[in-house]
């Protein structure tokens, strides 16, 4: 059984790179998130998190990650006219959220969009980037992620939202 569970646990270790990089590339080149692979990360998620979470962490933290960026991308809209963030991005922060817990999700919000604001002033100040040129969010939210699900202890020396 321990030689069975450590199997799987390898193979949904590579199913998360696999598309994490996958959505990282599509997203740099295409400006998309591909539904497909939300609900293909979703579903090989969804039992490791049931199981191993209560309904709070798992529930709260992809309704927070989900609803969230939705409503700010609505009021985005609604004062500007303009998609300010994709439906991808906040189907994909729903999915993160089932996995890291209204804490963890709120905290992969907080530092994606620190770093994705980061890179943007810096491709700005180099003349890389204007108001006009389509910016990937996508590839912030990986990394951070990925720096989450891989070195979860480094993370949690930044987590606010973490009671020590």
């Amino acid at each position: 059984i321990f030689n069975s569970l450590l199997f799987f646990i390898a193979r949904a270790i590579a199913v998360y790179k696999s598309v994490f990089v996958a959505h990282f590339f599509i997203d740099i080149e295409h400006h998309l998130l591909l539904d497909k692979l939300n609900i293909y990360l979703l579903l090989i998620i969804l039992p490791y998190t049931i199981t191993y979470y209560p309904i709070s962490h798992w529930l709260l933290g992809g309704v927070i990650g989900f609803f969230g960026p939705y409503i700010v991308g609505e009021l985005y809209f609604k004062l500007r006219g303009i998609d300010g963030l994709g439906g991808g991005d906040i189907k994909l922060f729903g999915v993160l959220g089932v996995i890291f817990g209204p804490a963890g999700v709120m905290l992969n919000i907080f530092l994606s969009c620190a770093l994705g604001a980061l890179v943007g002033i810096i491709l700005i100040a180099l003349k890389r980037l204007d108001s006009e040129t389509p910016f990937a969010f996508g590839p912030f939210i990986l990394i951070v992620a990925a720096v989450q699900l891989f070195f979860p202890e480094f993370v949690n020396q930044l987590n606010p939202f973490v009671i020590r």
